[in-house]
C-alpha cells in the first residue's frame, strides 16, 4: 500500500508537470480558463478520473474553438 502512494504522488506531479507545460504554451483565453477550473472541479471535488477528464476537455476545446 506504501508503494500505491508514493505511485499516486508521482502521478500528481507528472499530471501537474505537463499541465504546466501545456499552460505555457496554450493560449490564454477564457474558454481555456474555464475548461481548466471545470477539469480542476471534476477532479477534486467530485473525484472523476483522469481518464475521463482528459476526452471531456479536449471535446471541449474542440467545440468551443
Amino acid at each position: 500500500q506504501g508503494i500505491l502512494k508514493g505511485i499516486h504522488c508521482g502521478v500528481i506531479g507528472m499530471i501537474v508537470a505537463a499541465a504546466y507545460v501545456v499552460a505555457m504554451s496554450a493560449e490564454h483565453n477564457f474558454i481555456s480558463l474555464g475548461i481548466f477550473i471545470a477539469a480542476l472541479i471534476l477532479l477534486m471535488k467530485i473525484r472523476l478520473e483522469v481518464v475521463w477528464i482528459i476526452p471531456m476537455a479536449g471535446l471541449t476545446g474542440m467545440l468551443l474553438y
